[in-house]
């Protein structure tokens, strides 16, 4: 509707994403046993060649999450994993990491507590304190390691009205929670 060409593509095509089969791990509160997580991977590299050559052509890579090993073997990867990975490859200044709650809250039943911005320092101490909670954990912990990586800003958003995903990158702070270093 935009005038954009989206090209589907799966982390395998073309090598897109690099990933190793995730080895079992000991995974807190589900017992002293490593996890056996299947055919869950982790992203081990990003072909940036290809993603550059599409949108060099006007292409707008749209990425299902699976990333093959060195083999072929494929892999599933968690969609912010992914997200992250790409935009550190690509040195991106902007990532929006699109959630289910209108940004980072103070308190999760309570849209009216977004937290409009947060440092990796700030988000690692609501971690602590336990204002950020269960699922935003590793998407927080994955986006602090991109800012780390380079990513200049992550923006967490939900819930977008008409024209407010273009607010949350052009107006600091108007919409979601923007992750600075």
């Amino acid at each position: 509707a935009h005038g954009l060409t989206p090209v589907s593509l799966n982390g395998a095509s073309g090598g897109v994403i690099r990933a190793t089969r995730r080895p079992p791990r000991i995974v807190s509160g589900c017992g002293a046993e490593p996890i056996d997580f299947g055919l869950v991977g982790d992203v081990t590299g990003i072909n940036e060649e290809v993603l550059s050559l599409l949108t060099s052509k006007q292409f707008v890579p749209v990425i299902a999450c699976i990333g093959a090993d060195k083999d072929g073997a494929l892999y599933n990867i968690n969609a912010d994993i992914v997200a992250n990975a790409v935009a550190v490859a690509l040195k991106a200044n902007h990532l929006v990491l699109v959630t289910g709650a209108p940004g980072v809250l103070r308190d999760r039943n309570d849209f009216s507590t977004r937290i409009p911005k947060l440092s990796i320092e700030q988000g690692q101490a609501a971690i602590q304190a336990g204002i950020i909670a269960d699922g935003m954990i590793p998407k927080m912990e994955e986006s602090f390691r991109a800012l780390e990586q380079g990513v200049a800003n992550i923006h967490v958003v939900g819930n977008l009205k008409r024209g407010e995903l273009v607010k949350a990158i052009e107006l600091n702070y108007a919409v979601g929670t923007t992750l600075v270093r």
